[in-house]
C-alpha cells in the first residue's frame, strides 16, 4: 500500500436536505395558561395610549404641510415608498419596508383636506420626509386601533358583529 506522504484526507462535507420554502407549517402557540384576558386589556391598552396620541400625530403632519410644498412631499413620499426590488425568486420587496400604497393614499387624502391658500412654499428636507414617513404610517396605525378600541366599546352584540365584520374586509383588501 503507498503512503500518504504527509497528505491530510480530505473531509466529507456535511450536506443539508434542501429545505421546502413553500411548505406551510402551522404551531400552537399556547400563553401558558388562561392568560386571553390579560393580553387583550394590555392590547387595548396599548391601543387606547396611541389614539390619545392621534390629534397630535395630524398637527404635526398638518404643520409640516403648511411649511413645505405638499406637492413635493407627496412626489417624494410616493416615490420611494412605492419603490421595489426584486427578489431572485421572482418576489417584490418593498425598499422601505412599512410604506404602502394605501400610506400614500392617506396622506394624499390628508393633504387634499387642507386649503390650497395654506400650502407651504418650502422644499423638503431629508429630516422632513423622515418624520413624514414615520408620521403618515403611525397614523395610518392608529386608524386600526381606534376602531379597535370602538368595537370593544361598544355595547349591543350585533354592532360589534357587524363591525369586526368590516374590520376583516378593510385587513383583507389592504
Amino acid at each position: 500500500m503507498p503512503k500518504s506522504r504527509g497528505r491530510k484526507k480530505a473531509k466529507k462535507l456535511h450536506v443539508r436536505p434542501a429545505v421546502d420554502e413553500n411548505k406551510i407549517v402551522f404551531r400552537k402557540i399556547e400563553f401558558g395558561g388562561n392568560h386571553h384576558a390579560e393580553v387583550k386589556e394590555a392590547i387595548l391598552s396599548a391601543a387606547r395610549t396611541d389614539v390619545e396620541k392621534f390629534p397630535y400625530l395630524i398637527n404635526e403632519l398638518l404643520g409640516i404641510l403648511k411649511e413645505r410644498t405638499p406637492e413635493g412631499i407627496l412626489a417624494t413620499f410616493a416615490f420611494y415608498g412605492a419603490r421595489a426590488v426584486m427578489e431572485s425568486n421572482g418576489e417584490t420587496q418593498s425598499m422601505l419596508g412599512n410604506v404602502q400604497q394605501h400610506h400614500i393614499e392617506l396622506l394624499q387624502s390628508i393633504i387634499l383636506t387642507l386649503p390650497i391658500e395654506e400650502w407651504g412654499r418650502a422644499p423638503s428636507s431629508s429630516d422632513v420626509m423622515q418624520t413624514v414617513f414615520d408620521t403618515v404610517t403611525n397614523i395610518a396605525d392608529t386608524f386600526f386601533k381606534r376602531r379597535l378600541v370602538c368595537q370593544v366599546e361598544e355595547a349591543e352584540e350585533d354592532k360589534r358583529a357587524l363591525m369586526s365584520l368590516q374590520e376583516k374586509i378593510r385587513v383583507r383588501t389592504h
